[in-house]
């Protein structure tokens, strides 16, 4: 084939034609925002909706204010799953996210049964009880053995799975091999904040300027159990879709500025304030759409709680 070059129509310079593709490219990256903000809009009313409320009533005393986002990205297939469930235990709540591989289907799962299996265990008592005084609370018996709590947890959750995944046909082998899911997982009370992560999902607290609870990969959960503290300002916790772009320092940074307002004056801020007047659910949505624009190639899951809110007494 021959390259030969074309002269321009009389009357349009190389200038002109370079403003119009500008023009087209800048007029199609708007439609997209649209369409994205849309989409963040519609995942953040279903993430808000979808376990609040346990049915049985108690809803606690926390008080805490949290945002919720999934988003498929620039993937084929949705994988990724959250869930929250204010007051699944009492005095405690629960955040998750899991990061399904090979299918959606592990991680849907574990969004389903998780919080289930760990309000189950815990309800068992004695079996996961501290001695008296080892616990937070000065008025508890002795606390929750959370590292013993999740690990059991842990292994049900996968027991679960494999039972389901077998269903007696033993050609279903080879996908159990390559099917599976991460999970991070945080249990907010008034006194501590408990997160069990099995895979490269990642919760992170922000402390005064100070950030916990460093990624983890492993076969069994690494548990971390937290004393509150008034330093405390929010929880982060997302899927590798945000945390292949974005570091521990910067995601922080993004969410305390938002939770304060001070990055009110930035045109994406006030696209995304019109889908909620909740601080931390816009902070997750902005994270969410930052990661994006860094060219995250995965499912992006993000869920922001503003430690702040939760009051031993009363909330404001």
């Amino acid at each position: 084939m021959t390259l030969r070059e074309v002269p321009l129509p009389e009357g349009i310079s190389s200038s002109a034609v370079h403003k119009t593709i500008t023009d087209s490219q800048k007029a199609k990256l708007s439609r997209r925002r649209r369409l994205e903000i849309q989409r963040l809009k519609s995942s953040c009313r279903e993430a808000a909706t979808d376990g609040d409320d346990d049915g049985d009533g108690d809803t606690g005393d926390s008080c805490g204010v949290h945002g919720a986002v999934s988003v498929m990205g620039r993937r084929r297939e949705m994988e990724d799953a959250v869930s929250v469930e204010k007051g699944f235990y009492g005095k405690y709540d629960y955040f998750g996210v899991y990061d399904g591989h090979g299918g959606s289907n592990v991680a849907e799962e574990c969004r389903n049964r998780m919080h289930a299996i760990v309000r189950e265990e815990v309800e068992r008592g004695d079996t996961w009880r501290k001695k008296k005084g080892s616990g937070f609370d000065e008025d508890d018996d002795g606390g929750i053995d959370w590292e013993m709590v999740m690990g059991k947890c842990f292994e049900r959750m996968d027991e679960e799975v494999g039972e389901k995944g077998n269903c007696g046909n033993n050609n279903n082998k080879v996908e159990e091999m390559t099917v599976g899911s991460t999970v991070v997982v945080a249990i907010v009370g008034r006194e501590e904040v408990v997160v069990a992560n099995c895979g490269d999902s990642r919760a992170v607290i922000c402390r005064n300027g100070d950030y916990y609870l460093k990624p983890y990969v492993s076969s069994m959960p690494e548990v971390t159990i937290s004393k509150r503290t008034e330093a405390d300002e929010f929880i982060i916790l997302a899927s590798d879709g945000l945390w292949d772009v974005i570091s521990n320092e910067v995601a922080c940074q993004v969410v305390r500025r938002c939770l304060s307002g001070r990055i009110k004056s930035q045109e994406i801020f006030n696209q995304i304030s019109k889908i909620s007047n909740n601080r931390a659910e816009v902070a997750a949505v902005l994270l969410t759409e930052l990661a994006m624009a860094k060219g995250s190639k995965d499912n992006i899951s993000v869920i922001v709680v503003e430690l702040k809110k939760f009051r031993r007494f009363g909330c404001s």
